[in-house]
């Protein structure tokens, strides 16, 4: 459950270590599910997940498809990485 900024929050905290041990995989869990949940925050780290190949299997479309979500809810770093993404 959670609200989706919760579960961003959590995936920040797990991803830096904040509070907790470095647990990448689990932070990418929560992010994930933040981005589903419509966290435009979440979106844009999915996109850059995506992009670089960290934790999931490299796809220039699925992170073109999480930066189009967050940069519709004006996340201007997502917006920037729609305009340098290598296809």
């Amino acid at each position: 459950g959670g609200s989706p900024g919760a579960q961003y929050n959590l995936g920040r905290c797990l991803y830096f270590g904040r509070g907790t041990t470095k647990r990448r995989q689990e932070a990418l869990y929560w992010y994930r599910r933040a981005a589903k949940n419509g966290e435009p925050l979440a979106q844009y780290v999915m996109g850059t997940y995506y992009e670089s190949g960290e934790g999931v299997r490299r796809s220039p479309r699925l992170a073109r498809l999480w930066y189009s979500k967050a940069a519709s809810q004006d996340v201007p770093e997502a917006r920037q990485a729609l305009k340098t993404l290598a296809v």
